[in-house]
């Protein structure tokens, strides 16, 4: 069963639950789902909040601005989260973290506590909020080393074209810096058009932080360089690259030719860029 369905199932058909981006995308049958982690945004209503202005809404007194605080810092204590002001998170290997605001509750939380702090808010634990609907932007998952890379292989030849796209430069003495930002970053691929690389040791541990992954793309940009497909050159103690133009493409023999000459071929001709 996908991430997603697992996800609708949590909820009963009353609910208003909206997928988006790589969220909205189920995983590809070979791929191993790990314990699932969401970045959600749970839509509340606090009609206290809207009393003054609907168009710049506040509280209108300390009162009601202390028992929406008090009520829902009470609701995700009760779900095993610290509140802190505005925030309520866990620790551990896989920290889960909600932004706090009248309009809704936002962050990274587990799917079982998602399912709860829902249940919780529709059952009135919080008198002065009510369910709105739930957007999830990201389906991230806690996999181990070797799911990642099964992962991360699969998609190996498009994540080179996306690299080689970052990298086209059309001149021969222009370069980009493509590793500064790298091809995967917070959640995995800087794209949403990969399902399942969104790992969340990536909000955990910041930009960049799967040590398979960078490994994974480091790996990947000298394959693309020993194939003469990609250039490197080193300035002002960086690193940069640039895409091989489609008059060097045409002088690697035939016989050297791979999967990822023809994605450089398709970056190298010119067409609308497909990851923009």
């Amino acid at each position: 069963m996908s991430a997603q369905l697992k996800l609708t199932d949590i909820f009963s058909a009353d609910d208003k639950c909206e997928f988006h981006g790589a969220a909205a995308l189920p995983l590809p049958s070979s791929f191993n789902p790990g314990s699932i982690y969401v970045r959600v945004h749970i839509r509340i209503h606090t009609p206290s909040y809207r009393i003054v202005s609907n168009s710049h809404p506040q509280f209108p007194d300390d009162e009601s601005n202390d028992a929406f605080y008090e009520q829902m810092g009470a609701l995700l204590s009760a779900e095993r989260m610290i509140v802190d002001g505005t925030y309520a998170r866990t620790f551990g290997e896989v920290p889960e973290r909600l932004h706090i605001h009248p309009d809704d509750l936002n962050g990274v939380v587990s799917l079982d506590r998602l399912a709860r702090i829902v249940e919780a808010i529709k059952a009135g634990k919080s008198s002065a909020s009510s369910l709105r609907w739930i957007d999830i932007y990201a389906i991230c998952e806690e996999l181990d080393d070797d799911e990642k890379l099964n992962r991360l292989t699969y998609y190996r030849e498009e994540l080179a074209e996306a690299l080689l796209h970052f990298a086209y430069t059309g001149k021969r003495k222009t370069y980009r810096d493509i590793t500064g930002h790298g091809l995967l970053y917070e959640y995995g691929a800087l794209r949403t058009g990969f399902p399942g690389l969104q790992f969340v040791e990536h909000y955990s541990t910041g930009m960049g932080g799967c040590p398979v992954s960078r490994q994974f793309e480091k790996d990947l940009i000298d394959d693309l360089i020993n194939q003469g497909l990609l250039h490197e050159r080193f300035k002002d103690g960086r690193q940069w690259h640039r895409a091989s133009l489609k008059t060097e493409l045409n002088q690697i023999r035939k016989g050297d030719r791979t999967s990822l000459w023809s994605a450089a071929m398709r970056v190298a001709t010119p067409k609308k860029n497909p990851w923009e």
